[in-house]
């Protein structure tokens, strides 16, 4: 399709590109960077022209079609390989050096995601050294100009889960690749701008709700050690168990893992009420699910975190994007061109306008 990116048109002109993300490299906000498809679900197509794109660095958690459904390796890796792409994995692979780089967390087709921060995936790929390899990358082929973007997906993903203890963490761990990019700034100040936004809100998130007020109980966080989604996958294997699994377990390990009737005490009803549906689950009555874009959780599990968002003071309205507004930061050259509110397609073009040193209107975007 005949629809150009700021990376493509900077691309042109001579300068790095490096794409970076926590999620599937071929998902839609680093896609929307080189790919030409009429749909996001095109994943193949999507793979290919990243390769075509001559993009010097790209990173992230996988290629949904780099294997088939039976795990059979398709065509697309060789495409990449005979456009000049050196594809490596994991850790390793970003101390690795080519012309042309990808790194992935793995071929696995059910690799659109590095995990988030919060279940301290060992071994596993950070947003941080992802972003620390795609500027060391960056500065060795094309040390004069470079353009990159670095997405933290976890936040949108644990947004849609309405997991206020995950967003946070990813909210931290991003703050870490941000650290990274502000200290490039201070060693280049004039000739570097960072611009930090969202493409949007997901699951209409609050810092207080009616029954907190005008306090924030944020120590709360920091007892929660696992995400909603790990959360729910651990419920699942304590019910399809050999062995017998009671409340009192149950208690112990939220106690562990959540903070539970230490970093804060709920409510006798709310336990009663907790225990009641534990028994219904383990005894194979049904609850009613809670479906979200990314996730499908059992009651259980929706209830426990209803509950543990409510004792931190986060509130949420949504399971999908919202029409909230999103701030932007900017600092380093041009960064003052951002401070009014503006159309996030205005976003590019300013950035364009400061890196080409032309007016925005004659922008080609």
């Amino acid at each position: 399709m005949a629809v150009t990116s700021i990376a493509e048109v900077l691309f042109k002109r001579g300068w790095g590109i490096g794409l970076v993300t926590t999620d599937g490299i071929d998902d839609a906000t680093p896609g929307a960077f080189y790919a030409h498809v009429k749909n996001r679900g095109e994943r193949m197509q999507i793979g290919k022209d990243l390769a075509d794109s001559g993009f010097q660095f790209a990173a992230g958690a996988g290629l949904a079609r780099a294997r088939d459904k039976e795990g059979k390796k398709t065509e697309l890796l060789d495409y990449f390989a005979k456009h000049g792409v050196k594809v490596s994995y994991g850790t390793e692979g970003l101390s690795e050096t080519a012309d042309r780089m990808l790194v992935l967390s793995s071929d696995s087709p059910d690799a659109w995601t590095i995990g988030y921060t919060i279940d301290s995936i060992q071994g596993g790929m950070k947003l941080r050294n992802m972003t620390y390899a795609g500027i060391r990358q960056l500065m060795r082929v094309t040390p004069d100009r470079f353009f990159m973007m670095v997405e933290c997906g976890g936040i949108d993903h644990a947004g849609h889960s309405n997991d206020g203890g995950t967003i946070v963490r990813e909210v931290l761990d991003f703050d870490e690749s941000l650290k990274l990019a502000y200290d490039f700034y201070m060693k280049h100040p004039e000739e570097t701008l960072i611009v930090v936004t969202a493409d949007h809100e997901t699951g209409g998130m609050s810092a207080g709700t009616k029954a907190t007020g005008y306090s924030m109980r944020t120590s709360r966080v920091g007892a929660q050690k696992i995400s909603k989604e790990a959360f729910a996958d651990s419920v699942k294997s304590f019910v399809s168990g050999s062995r017998e699994f009671v409340w009192k377990d149950m208690t112990d390990f939220m106690r562990e893992k959540l903070g539970w009737g230490t970093a804060f005490k709920p409510s006798e009803q709310q336990n009663a009420e907790l225990e009641e549906m534990f028994e219904q689950m383990m005894t194979g009555r049904s609850l009613a699910d809670e479906k979200t874009l990314y996730a499908t959780f059992d009651g259980f599990t929706a209830r426990v975190f209803e509950i543990l968002n409510a004792a931190a003071g986060f509130g949420f309205s949504s399971h999908s994007h919202t029409g909230a507004m999103v701030p932007v930061f900017a600092i380093g050259a041009g960064a003052e061109r951002f401070s009014p509110l503006s159309d996030n397609t205005d976003i590019p073009r300013r950035i364009l306008s400061i890196a080409l040193g032309i007016p925005v209107e004659d922008v080609p975007l």
